[in-house]
């Protein structure tokens, strides 16, 4: 069997994700907290945030494969530790049951994604097996992988379709001896309808996506269309708890950062002002 190793991305990573969604850390003070300002990637690490919850990974995996798990520790994050593999990044991957899967988040069309997968899944596979026993006449069990994205760019996608391995073989195979599939589905606003049913968490992050994008049309502003958005979702109990926590620890991050550097000015002021008596 594999050994499920859990991993975690590093501090470094972890703040250049955040950094490209609206859900900025604030790098000058401790801590991992996380404020609510904008800048252009803002729907991919709020999709990230959200579903980095195990109950809301779970209630996820439910709605896609339509099973009902009730126990989130029956989930195992198994995330790539580095979350960097040859300069493309892992969103999501856990192992539950005998399973090990892969969940991507996309705001662009990218045919390239099995491929990317095929890297991603053979980093995992190198991590969970001991190399000794490729060479016994022991077969090495393994967890079976899948693989999603979840879309929700600007370009128009059907609800549900499927990326091949096999589509980039130059010349076309029928019979290929290697194949990786990937699930698309389109998450934006009105789209999926029974998969938006079935996860509360995936059908209030469409709304708030459309929304800024909305507000953003109106606004001309990222930063304004977000605030507003934000603000009209929590009015209305969408996403109400995850932004109310983050815009709270966001306006407190800048009330300490901006105590924080007046205090440092006024010592340095008064430190000069004695200096120059003194002298």
């Amino acid at each position: 069997m594999t050994k499920a190793v859990k991993t975690g991305r590093s501090e470094r990573e972890g703040n250049a994700a955040v950094e490209r969604s609206g859900l900025t850390r604030n790098s000058s003070l401790a801590g991992n907290t996380v404020s609510l300002t904008a800048n252009r990637k803002y729907k991919d690490t709020v999709f990230k945030m959200l579903f980095s919850d195990k109950y809301r990974l779970l209630e996820l995996y439910n709605a896609v494969s339509g099973r009902h798990y009730v126990n989130p520790d029956e989930l195992q994050i198994v995330t790539l530790e580095n979350a960097v593999y040859m300069g493309m990044k892992n969103d999501m991957a856990f192992l539950l049951d005998t399973g090990i899967y892969l969940y991507e988040h996309q705001s662009t069309i990218n045919p390239n994604m099995p491929l990317r997968d095929l890297f991603y899944i053979s980093s995992e596979y190198n991590g969970f097996v001991d190399m000794k026993s490729l060479y016994t006449s022991t077969v090495q069990k393994l967890s079976a992988p899948n693989f999603v994205v979840f879309y929700n760019g600007e370009e128009a996608m059907e609800d549900r379709c499927e990326y091949r391995l096999s589509g980039a073989f130059e010349p076309k195979v029928d019979n290929p001896a290697l194949e990786l599939i990937v699930t698309v589905l389109n998450v934006n606003y009105g789209r999926n309808p029974v998969l938006m049913e079935q996860c509360r968490t995936l059908a209030d992050y469409a709304q708030y996506v459309a929304l800024v994008r909305k507000y953003k049309a109106e606004l001309g502003s990222l930063e304004a269309a977000v605030r507003r958005a934000v603000d009209e979702c929590i009015r209305n109990d969408v996403l109400a708890d995850f932004l109310r926590k983050n815009r709270a620890r966001g306006q407190s991050e800048r009330i300490i950062f901006f105590l924080t550097r007046n205090i440092q000015s006024l010592i340095i002021i008064i430190i000069c002002t004695i200096y120059l008596i003194l002298i």
